[in-house]
């Protein structure tokens, strides 16, 4: 009976030490298994997302150019001068257009149509175009409801909102402008939402905000003043994360910032519609930029 005893009492000894063994191997393999399953679902949805995307900006493209080195030249010409972009026609301009239109004998959307327009009418040509391909991404993130598209709600904790259509502004999460002590320090920032997470050094960005000046050691320090500013009004509303400085590195965190044109980016139909070819206005070296690839 003893000897009963004392191995029943052994036997519960060796389970409870084997217990937590047993457990952590349990949750070890529900873990494993959870992963998976999110991972692939996540893996899915991007290829549909992905899929969708693609087959609306291949549509629209090929509807609106047709023809691919017609593609490329507007886009050329469209970075070239980006004042394009934001024109609108004219009444004017669009009697002369038509009449090119009425005059030409030939097919229309070839590099052969554009070469024999006259300069001015070339101009009209390119306005034109890109309002319609605007028109036709609003009309396809609307129809296809892209601001449904990503089927995991996220809670993305953003540092606050920023406006670039129009003129350009921040504003904090609550909704409130953020004060910017000096306005070159709030144009460098505009800059820096501009590049979209791309890098830029000190140079690059003096030379968009003062064009034809010599960056001399004075224009360094207004430079570093301006920088410091800048850094000091997002770190007064909690927001210098957005910032991401190195040595002669300067670039955004895209990621922490609700902004317009970053949506629009994403063919979010409330940003495409918001989208009224104003592009931060009040900033002589912005041009709404077209990615290639995508267009």
């Amino acid at each position: 009976m003893e000897v009963k005893k004392k191995s029943k009492k052994l036997l519960l000894q060796i389970g409870l030490v084997l217990m937590p063994v047993f457990v952590l191997l349990l949750l070890g393999a529900l873990w494993k298994m959870y992963t998976t399953t999110v991972d692939g679902f996540l893996e899915a949805q991007n290829t549909n997302i992905e899929l969708r995307l693609t087959k609306t900006s291949d549509s629209v493209v090929k509807l609106v150019f047709g023809d691919d080195a017609l593609r490329k030249w507007c886009i050329e010409q469209w970075k070239k001068d980006p004042a394009l972009c934001r024109e609108n026609v004219t009444e004017e301009e669009y009697d002369k257009y038509r009449a090119f239109m009425e005059s030409y004998d030939g097919f229309v959307g070839t590099m052969d149509y554009v070469n024999k327009m006259p300069a001015e009418v070339q101009k009209t040509y390119l306005k034109t175009k890109h309002f319609d391909l605007v028109e036709l991404f609003k009309n396809e993130a609307e129809n296809n409801k892209y601001d449904q598209l990503f089927l995991i709600d996220v809670d993305q904790q953003y540092f606050g909102r920023v406006q670039c259509f129009g003129n350009f502004d921040v504003f904090t999460p609550g909704g409130e402008h953020v004060r910017f002590e000096r306005s070159k320090a709030k144009e460098m920032f505009a800059y820096h939402v501009h590049k979209r997470g791309s890098s830029f050094t000190a140079r690059e960005i003096f030379a968009a905000m003062y064009e034809d000046e010599p960056y001399d050691e004075k224009q360094q320090n207004l430079m570093q003043t301006y920088t410091y500013a800048l850094k000091k009004s997002l770190k007064n509303v909690g927001a210098e994360a957005a910032l991401v400085h190195t040595y002669n590195a300067f670039a955004v965190n895209p990621d922490v910032l609700d902004c317009d044109y970053y949506r629009f980016c994403e063919l979010d139909s409330g940003a495409v519609n918001a989208y009224q070819n104003e592009y931060m206005s009040q900033y002589y070296w912005a041009d709404f930029l077209f990615d290639e690839d995508l267009y």
